[in-house]
């Protein structure tokens, strides 16, 4: 039976088996997130304990901050986006389709920011910016593609060999660009955590590859809202160049950044928790290869072939940063102090001020940083209004 107020008496604290601080007696350790009832180390998601740490889950990996009740939300809103491109495909509407695709992953990561009130206390103009930097490059790198392909819907030309090492530079460059625009907050005092960096980098990565599929197609429209041919293609285009390619961007760009701030804002004594993976240069390569890949698999293969491949991308790229996440989350837990109460935005409880929740094991750092979430409600038995 849960206790009817957070414990006050230290000396009856027990001892985190992971750890090894004194914590509360409460379900999970505070500074660590392990489950204080059985020995050995967590398993669960550091953002969202009820799901594994290595595991392929879409929405705990691109949007950590979003409680568990949001769910249900945002994958009712990824469906009927999909619906919706679907059903104008059917129709013949080829361009109003790749308009909605394009947008669809860039507007789920908006309708986050807007649900979980993100960054609350930072200036409107650095999110803002982050997303327009996406876009920016997003669109010069689209007319440039059009340029040297000569066609804004074709992914291959008749010469292979040159078509392919011409698409993975232009992919590569642009997805560096679209990389550098989140890389100058890593010296920025409010963002400080490596969840900062995987966030500011996942959605400029999003914006860059949907406004490149969208400026890459903008002939289409000059043909009219029935340009005709057969919708399976068309389908599988979308899927590949307004689903997987921006969630493969939004995976790599995120990742590469979350290492830079590992490496830079982490302490000197966690740095090194993320293996190689956790080093600039070879997340750089990292997210190299994946793109690269991808990117040629698309020039080489047919569209099914290319949308495979993609997809085996971009699940890859899932999986790295949502170890990225997780292990920016867990170093988070220093030697602080237990500090007061703090509402917990995912079980709606008080907890002790730390990283981790006590009673439902989600980081504290993964959830909003609002003003809301740092009340402290004078019934600490009782979720804060």
């Amino acid at each position: 039976m849960e206790p009817a107020s957070l414990p006050s008496d230290t000396a009856a604290e027990p001892v985190c088996p992971q750890c090894g601080h004194s914590v509360p007696p409460l379900r999970y350790c505070v500074r660590c997130g392990s489950p204080l009832d059985r020995q050995g180390r967590r398993r669960g998601f550091a953002a969202h304990p009820g799901e594994p740490a290595r595991a392929l889950r879409l929405f705990s990996t691109l949007f950590p901050h979003l409680p568990r009740a949001g769910y249900d939300s945002f994958r009712q809103a990824l469906a009927l986006g999909l619906a919706v491109v679907a059903v104008l495909v059917v129709a013949g509407l080829f361009p109003l389709a790749l308009a909605g695709a394009a947008i669809l992953v860039p507007a789920l990561f908006v309708l986050y920011f807007i649900e979980v009130d993100l960054y609350e206390r930072a200036p409107l103009t650095i999110i803002a910016a982050t997303l327009a930097w996406g876009a920016l490059v997003g669109a010069v790198l689209g007319v440039a593609a059009r340029l040297a392909s000569g066609s804004a819907a074709a992914d291959t030309t008749s010469d292979l060999s040159a078509a392919v090492p011409a698409a993975i530079a232009l992919a590569l460059l642009g997805a560096a660009l679209a990389t550098i625009g989140p890389l100058t907050l890593v010296r920025h005092r409010a963002f400080n955590d490596v969840l900062d960096g995987a966030t500011f980098g996942a959605i400029s990565g999003a914006v860059y590859a949907s406004t490149v599929a969208l400026v890459r197609a903008g002939d289409l429209f000059a043909a009219g809202l029935h340009p005709g041919g057969d919708p399976v293609p068309w389908l599988v285009r979308l899927a590949t160049l307004g689903v997987a390619q921006p969630i493969l961007l939004a995976a790599i760009s995120g990742s590469v950044c979350a290492a830079f701030w590992l490496r830079y804002r982490a302490p000197v004594r966690d740095r090194g928790a993320l293996g190689w993976l956790g080093k600039p240069a070879w997340a750089a390569l990292a997210g190299v290869a994946l793109l690269a890949g991808a990117t040629a698999a698309r020039v080489l293969l047919d569209l099914f072939g290319g949308l495979l491949l993609t997809t085996i991308a971009t699940a890859l790229g899932l999986l790295w940063l949502r170890a990225t996440i997780h292990v920016g989350l867990l170093e988070e837990a220093n030697e602080a102090e237990v500090g007061p109460p703090v509402h917990c935005a995912n079980c709606g409880r008080m907890t002790p001020g730390h990283t981790f929740c006590g009673w439902c094991g989600v980081s504290l750092q993964a959830q909003p940083k609002s003003p809301a979430n740092l009340a402290v409600s004078p019934d600490p038995a009782k979720p804060a209004p």
